[in-house]
């Protein structure tokens, strides 16, 4: 997307030295150009960063459910005489 924007800008110098626009109407489009560039990336930036945010939660429920899994788990093993409870070594 930015090496089109960077030809409109290229082809707008062409058209300046071939005579078909003037230096005020090429710095013009120039302008409405860059303009539109970063208005687009704006606003690819803003829905990837929607995408982003909604993976990092998605990844959090996972993880918690994750670590709650492990708490059960570890809560409901008994220790056994060969596996002594972390009690008892403190």
């Amino acid at each position: 997307m930015s090496s089109s924007f960077s030809s409109i800008l290229r082809y707008c110098a062409d058209l300046e030295q071939a005579g078909a626009l003037t230096p005020r109407a090429k710095h013009r489009f120039q302008a409405f150009t860059v303009a539109g560039s970063r208005r687009a990336e704006s606003e690819i930036l803003e829905h990837m960063d929607r995408i982003e945010m909604e993976d990092w939660a998605r990844g959090g429920r996972v993880r918690e459910k994750w670590e709650k899994y492990l708490r059960d788990e570890s809560s409901r093993k008994k220790p056994t005489k060969a596996q002594p409870s972390i009690e008892s070594w403190v």
